[in-house]
C-alpha cells in the first residue's frame, strides 16, 4: 500500500476543506430546521438583522439534496454489486472497506432528509398561497 502523500502532497489540506464543508454545512442543515435560519446573524456586515430569502437556502439545499441522493444511489448499487460479486473486483478486499463503504449507505436517507427539510422550509417561509391562500399569518396549534 503506497502511502498518501506521496501520491498527493496536498491531501491534509483537502482533507481539512472537505471537512470544514461537511460541519458549514450541518449548520446550514440545522438552519433549515430552526427559527435562527430565517433571520441572517446581527454580526453579519450589511445584512446582519434583515431575513434570509427563501430561495437562498431552499435552491442549495434541494441542490444538495439531489447530488447526495444520487450519489448515494451509486454507492450503495456499487457496494450491493461487489458484495454479491456481480461485477469483479480485482485487489479489493470487500471485508476490509466497510469504514469507507459504511457511512455512504447512510446517504440516500440523507439526502432525502435534506429535501424534505428543503420543502418545510419552502412552505414555512413562502408567506400567504395567492390561489387558496394557505400559510404566511395561519397559526398552526
Amino acid at each position: 500500500m503506497q502511502d498518501l502523500s506521496s501520491i498527493n502532497p496536498m491531501h491534509q489540506i483537502i482533507e481539512w476543506v472537505f471537512g470544514s464543508l461537511c460541519i458549514a454545512g450541518g449548520i446550514l442543515t440545522l438552519g433549515l430546521i430552526q427559527k435562527w435560519g430565517e433571520r441572517f446573524p446581527l454580526w453579519f456586515p450589511f445584512i446582519g438583522g434583515k431575513r434570509v430569502p427563501v430561495l437562498l437556502a431552499v435552491i442549495p439545499a434541494t441542490c444538495v439534496a439531489i447530488a447526495v441522493t444520487s450519489a448515494g444511489f451509486v454507492f450503495t448499487t456499487s457496494f450491493i454489486a461487489v458484495k454479491f460479486q456481480l461485477v469483479p473486483a480485482v485487489g479489493l478486499l470487500a471485508s476490509q472497506i466497510w469504514g469507507t463503504v459504511g457511512p455512504m449507505l447512510l446517504w440516500i436517507p440523507w439526502g432525502v432528509a435534506l429535501g424534505l427539510a428543503a420543502i418545510a422550509y419552502y412552505y414555512r417561509r413562502r408567506g400567504q398561497c395567492k390561489y387558496c391562500g394557505r400559510g404566511g399569518s395561519e397559526t398552526i396549534y
